[in-house]
């Protein structure tokens, strides 16, 4: 006689259950991982200021994301104020780019030796976003 509450169906082990439920949360949390990324690295990498004695200086953005982006109010923070250059208020960093801003004047003895420089960043279709370094 056959009992009722048997059966002749088979059924995954609670251990491979468990094995497959961790494989898939690793996976997803891969895909979610690799999807944010983009977003994290289309933001501009401000790679150094070089000061030059001569009252000159340069900055090197490195935009290594996937779009295009639009810097502005650029900012250069020394020991005796700010300085605001005109030629650095509006400007484009190319994807997986650099932009170098060379031969900038710079009068130290006015502002002071370089602290801090701040600037802000527009991706497409979002409000500036203040960075500072």
């Amino acid at each position: 006689m056959i009992s009722m509450f048997r059966s002749n169906k088979k059924g995954v082990s609670p251990l491979i259950a468990t094995v497959l439920l961790i494989a898939f949360a690793i996976a997803l949390g891969t895909v979610i991982m690799n999807w944010g990324r983009g977003e994290l690295y289309s933001t501009p990498v401000y790679d150094g200021c070089k000061a030059e004695a001569e009252g000159y200086f340069e900055l090197t953005f490195n935009n290594p994301g996937n779009t295009n982006l639009t810097m502005g109010d650029l900012v250069v923070k020394g020991e005796k104020g700010e300085y605001k250059p005109e030629e650095l208020q509006s400007f484009s960093v190319v994807k997986e780019g650099v932009y170098k801003a060379e031969n900038i004047p710079y009068d130290f003895d006015q502002y002071g030796s370089i602290k801090q420089v701040t600037f802000s960043v527009q991706k497409a279709g979002s409000e500036f976003i203040q960075c500072k370094t």
